[in-house]
């Protein structure tokens, strides 16, 4: 019971540093391993005498599960990535940009970044794509309205994430 405490405490800690890590600005690349060893090490006593150390809970399960995880999501993300890039190069995410802000004007920008993100994902579009996809136009849209572009990944994440997924029944 205690060391099962103890490893909540540790993915508690690790979860938080990394949040930290990430909103002062450092690289997940490197903030993520860094944050498994200490969830590792929280957990380790839990799992004395079954032959855990620390290098193998870090070799084993932490890298498999990030080689999975790129395996699986790599195409959606570069996909993703080159449509928003070629969105942004072409001038379509400006024009667009423009044409939602005069539709709702500036006072109301948070809400025309939210509502492609809302119709995207309610299309059956990946949620990883949109962000990909809305960043160019979203950035457009906030650089037109006057707004810091660090309230962007909230209002992507609004759109996409809060409202089709919790409010609008019969999303895919």
């Amino acid at each position: 019971m205690f060391f099962d405490v103890l490893s909540l405490i540790g993915i508690i800690i690790g979860l938080a540093l990394l949040i930290v890590l990430a909103f002062k600005g450092h690289s997940i690349i490197w903030c993520a391993p860094l944050c498994a060893v200490i969830v590792v090490l929280f957990s380790l006593p839990a799992g004395l005498g079954e032959g855990n150390s620390v290098l193998s809970s870090y070799i084993v399960d932490f890298m498999s599960g990030v080689g999975n995880y790129v395996k699986q999501w790599f195409p959606a993300f570069f996909l993703g990535a080159v449509f928003g890039k070629l969105m942004d190069v072409t001038g379509a995410a400006r024009s667009l940009a423009d044409a939602l802000v005069k539709l709702v004007g500036k006072k109301f920008a948070l809400l025309a970044v939210a509502l492609p993100c809302m119709l995207l994902t309610y299309g059956g579009v990946s949620l990883f794509v949109v962000v990909f996809v809305m960043y160019p136009m979203g950035y457009a849209i906030f650089r037109t309205a006057d707004i810091p572009r660090k309230l962007l990944p909230g209002a992507i994440a609004y759109g996409a994430f809060g409202i089709t997924m919790t409010c609008i029944p019969g999303t895919p």
